[in-house]
């Protein structure tokens, strides 16, 4: 994100006109590159992703011995997760289907014999080896929204009611099959999480036939604020910071817990914790990881389904239940393979059908088997950023521009915000003035060295093109768009190590925030 150079050149120029047609576009986050003649849109890349197989079956390792994982520990967890206590609050869930699976059958909430149904997901597998793990692609991309109408239920309807904030949840499914000797992959979903919605379990023996997916929603509380070291000299930050600044529910950790090792002191659970990126490894002193009101469910990361060498199953922790996670592995996996999220209730779950956005992922942990994987999510990230804080800043310019007579240009106003990379607080007649500028003075006057959203847009968006429209060119055009992408801002197209991908985004500026635009017209 950083210019390579502070000399203004065409790398680093402004690329608003070459990303959108309209003033409205930008507003509208329809962002397009035309390459070789051919125009190609955000949603076109989209669109291209979404295109996986509905089924993707890697062999577990002879040497994961699964017998220590059976179906009475996957029964125990299901009663533990049952014994949450429901609120009375509800939560809603938006669906779309952005690829159509014959296999896949999904049910809306409803109520049926006065009996209420949450969301559910019937799944024709088939047959499919013993000690195998299995991805299904549903074709749907989950959405928690930010805002949604209230449900309750009335005589035995369901009754929609006013628009409003929705409480903080994570949705996690609960998968149930005929054949009892398989091994669900439970996962936790927060609003972060707007990739296609994947289904994982691992086969012990036998045909899987069709599974029924239940969606279950739980209350949640922010991690960060749930743990603590014992002994300031002895410990370190559990979760990634990257994670706690985008305020996640589900956060990746930054040591390795070993959750065996729990015990309970005054109602709190503690567990020792290591970090084994350190070499030799680096073991800390025990930390608080949960609290004594709170549920602490330990699910497992959506990569690990394809990881030949690991298999997990959820743990659960509270007062009343101590299941620890299972985990069946080689000697090689020494990193991260669960995380815990902490729960305070069981909520209802509702649906409704969402639209096709532009801060749709597709592409998440359930696909690091590909190759590009660890580029194609930073330059996805790197997009969605850059789209949706154009977009807001758009709509503040508009209103600048409507509010500062002395103002004419709203090109250049969305201009000097790309620059700067945010809304510039001058009055009236100085920001006119900035306004007027030319693309050199902005750039130089800019007030960080980070390049320009739309910059950094078109950049990744290339990019993006190159790797799933790679047959629209031809090898030599391919090469010409690898050695058009700056350098400080793209790998070469071949792949990229998944640790280089975590360290990228870890750097990545999140999305402007409406709401904080329009704070500082």
């Amino acid at each position: 994100m950083i210019s390579s150079s502070e000399d203004f050149c065409e790398h680093v120029a402004s690329r608003i006109d070459d990303l959108y047609e309209s003033y409205d576009d930008v507003i509208q986050q329809n962002p397009r590159v035309e390459l070789y003649g051919k125009t190609y849109s955000f949603r076109d890349v989209q669109k291209a992703m979404t295109k996986q197989m509905f089924i993707s079956v890697g062999e577990i390792s002879p040497g994961v011995n699964a017998d220590c994982i059976n179906g009475a520990n996957a029964m125990a967890i299901k009663r533990g997760f049952e014994n949450i206590p429901r609120a009375s609050e509800t939560c809603v869930v938006q669906w779309t289907r952005v690829e159509h699976a014959t296999n896949v059958i999904f049910s809306d909430a409803e109520m049926k014999d006065g009996k209420f149904f949450p969301p559910r997901f019937f799944i024709n597998v088939g047959d499919v080896a013993p000690n195998s793990s299995v991805r299904i692609n549903t074709g749907f991309v989950l959405k928690i929204p930010r805002f949604a109408e209230t449900r309750q239920f009335k005589d035995g309807q369901i009754v929609r009611g006013p628009l409003s904030q929705q409480p903080p949840f994570v949705i996690v499914p609960h998968i149930t099959c005929p054949a009892n000797d398989f091994v669900p992959c439970l996962f936790a979903r927060d609003s972060e999480d707007t990739g296609l919605f994947t289904v994982h379990f691992t086969t012990v023996s036998g045909r899987v036939g069709t599974i029924l997916v239940v969606l279950k929603a739980y209350r949640v509380k922010m991690p960060v604020n749930n743990v603590c070291g014992v002994g300031s000299k002895q410990s370190c930050k559990i979760f990634k910071p990257k994670d706690t600044e985008l305020s996640r529910y589900v956060q990746n950790l930054g040591v390795k817990i070993n959750f065996d090792s729990m015990s309970f002191l005054a109602g709190n659970a503690r567990c020792k914790t290591s970090q084994s990126s350190a070499v030799p490894e680096a073991s800390f002193e025990y930390q608080q990881p949960c609290s004594s009101k709170l549920t602490t469910r330990v699910t497992s990361r959506k990569r690990e389904w394809n990881g030949p060498n690991l298999l997990t199953l959820s743990g659960l922790y509270s007062t009343q239940n101590s299941i620890p996670p299972k985990i069946v592995c080689a000697p090689e996996v020494i990193g991260n393979t669960r995380r815990p999220t902490f729960v305070d209730a069981r909520l209802n779950l509702f649906s409704e059908i969402g639209q096709f956005t532009a801060d749709m992922k597709i592409i998440d942990g359930a696909f690091s088997d590909q190759q590009d994987y660890a580029q194609i999510c930073k330059k996805m990230h790197q997009s969605i950023v850059s789209i949706q804080s154009l977009s807001a800043g758009a709509k503040a310019c508009k209103a600048t521009v409507k509010k500062n007579r002395s103002m004419s240009s709203l090109k250049n106003s969305l201009r000097l915000f790309d620059y700067h990379r945010g809304c510039v607080r001058e009055d009236g007649e100085r920001l006119a003035h900035s306004t007027e500028k030319s693309d050199c003075a902005m750039f130089k006057c800019r007030p960080a060295r980070a390049n320009a959203y739309s910059v950094i847009l078109y950049s990744a968006m290339k990019y993006l093109i190159s790797i799933y429209f790679r047959t629209d060119f031809t090898p030599r055009q391919l090469e010409e768009l690898r050695i058009s992408i700056t350098p400080s801002e793209n790998a070469d197209l071949t792949t990229t190590s998944d640790s280089t991908a975590r360290t990228s985004t870890e750097s990545m500026t999140q999305p402007m925030d409406e709401t904080l635009v329009s704070s500082t017209i």
